[in-house]
């Protein structure tokens, strides 16, 4: 095997072993109806699809397929966000084998430890499969175009097909295509003709799903129409997600980039670094042509999402893939960096930025979902059926059911004598149980792993007592009876 099988695995086993640390797993939000999109296939197949969610075969299929074969387990919901993940390590292995084992380790090192890569890896989202092809498509399309290359309009066609899984994963892929136009109009790569052959790929695939909606619906753009319409309450004139306070629709995106702690310092020093190693390539003549088609996308994709205010809510994951091309883009201005006699300052530039991306990590709320799994775990102890809120109940719906304690919970009103649980975080600010109310079980809540970190800190004095408190992600939930 070459060195870079052998950095790719290395880069797999750091991967699952922060994947392990840094589970996620359900969260009761696309991911649930994901699920639901599957149980439609599993009960009457062909389905057809009436929302965004499951039109989206790449990700609802495999989960269908899943529940098939690992049964009704939680496994089942991620396995394929999962092993997509890994295929984009794979991917990019490949896409950077050429470029030498420093600019291999790097992007491998810097996006191996991303915090989205790594949270999102055990949450299913369409996101990384989405990433995942668009990447297979680029590393294809490149080697279409390599002068040397063998049967490249073979290779170019096959990035199209790979493009086309992509767009019929999630619209937000046409953005690719729109860049790799502008890419056809400047001349990039061989012969203009020979986009067509890549285009061929798309066209193959898109078009099955186009004649197969259209079959179904009378309407060729169906899957577009359904998405056009999919979010009335996307709101860019206030914070949704960002993670930074709404400013304005045109700011908003630069420092959501600079500042959410989801990309560390990629799009601060790595941009830099990108900058620097795009003036300087190493081994022009095959970084050269891999610089310049990754900046296009990199920088399309961004303006798109950024700028599409009625379509796209300002949230980190719609730029995993900016933030995986910046990463391989930063990765090889570190390996020219060591080139040019500064091996150390690359690598502690690295380490930084790893580190920055690990710190992240402990960061993000790992009790999100403490009220829905202490809700699970008290239905299969208690003998009488459970009422909670609506919101609680659809977040716990599916725990429930891998727990087969679908009957023991109801959102329904609960009546006097009756158990009901109370989980503040999901209840209309300013909710309080009632004076009279009997609380029966009152679940510790865990301390969050930033908590922790906090607490081995507190000896030293630089972190107030109260902060603490506020770390804990989760204000505890109570299971009372009524009088």
């Amino acid at each position: 095997m070459g060195r870079w099988v052998w950095a790719v695995l290395a880069a797999v086993a750091g991967f699952l072993a922060l994947r392990a640390v840094f589970w996620v797993g359900y969260i009761g939000s696309d991911d649930s109806l994901y699920w639901q999109e599957a149980t439609h296939w599993l009960r009457q197949a062909p389905y057809l699809a009436d929302n965004h969610w499951g039109l989206r075969h790449s990700l609802v299929l495999p989960i269908a397929l899943g529940r098939v074969l690992l049964g009704e387990r939680q496994i089942a919901l991620v396995l394929p966000v999962l092993l997509a993940s890994l295929g984009c390590i794979v991917v990019l292995g490949v896409l950077l084998r050429r470029l030498g084992g420093l600019a291999m380790a790097f992007a491998l090192a810097l996006v191996v430890s991303n915090q989205q890569f790594v949270l999102q890896s055990s949450i299913a989202y369409i996101d990384f499969i989405e990433t995942f092809f668009v990447l297979l498509s680029l590393t294809l399309f490149l080697e279409g175009m390599r002068a040397e290359a063998r049967r490249p309009l073979l290779w170019l066609f096959l990035g199209g097909v790979a493009a086309g899984f992509a767009m019929v994963s999630r619209e937000t892929s046409v953005f690719y295509l729109l860049a790799l136009f502008v890419l056809f109009l400047a001349g990039y790569g061989g012969a203009r003709w020979t986009y067509f052959v890549f285009g061929l790929g798309v066209v193959l695939v898109v078009g099955c799903e186009m004649l197969s909606l259209h079959a179904a619906t009378g309407d060729f753009l169906y899957r577009y129409h359904v998405a056009a319409g999919h979010d009335s309450e996307i709101d860019r004139w206030v914070e949704q997600g960002s993670g930074v306070p709404a400013i304005h629709p045109l700011v908003d995106p630069v420092l959501m980039l600079l500042f959410n702690h989801s990309f560390g310092l990629l799009f601060t020093l790595g941009v830099a670094l990108a900058v620097y190693g795009a003036r300087r390539p190493l081994h022009p003549a095959e970084s050269g042509p891999m610089i310049r088609l990754l900046v296009p996308v990199a920088v399309i994709w961004t303006l798109i999402c950024a700028l599409w205010w009625s379509q796209l809510a300002l949230v980190p994951r719609y730029y995993a893939l900016p933030s995986f091309l910046v990463a391989i883009l930063a990765a090889i201005g570190l390996a020219r960096l060591a080139q040019a006699g500064r091996p150390r300052v690359a690598a502690l530039i690295c380490a930084g930025m790893v580190a920055v991306n690990v710190a992240a990590l402990f960061v993000g709320n790992d009790n999100f979902m403490f009220g829905e799994q202490a809700l699970a775990a008290l239905a299969q102890r208690q003998g009488e059926v459970i009422h909670t809120d609506k919101q609680t109940y659809r977040r716990a719906e599916m725990i429930l059911h891998w727990n087969g304690e679908d009957e023991r919970v109801t959102d329904a009103p609960a009546g006097s004598g009756q158990l009901f649980y109370f989980n503040p975080p999901r209840l209309p600010q300013g909710v309080q149980p009632g004076a009279a109310w009997v609380e029966v079980a009152r679940p510790a809540v865990p301390p969050t792993r930033v908590q922790r970190v906090a607490q081995m800190l507190q000896p030293l004095g630089i972190v107030p007592a109260g902060l603490i408190a506020r770390l804990q992600g989760h204000s505890g939930a109570v299971l009372y009876r009524l009088p």
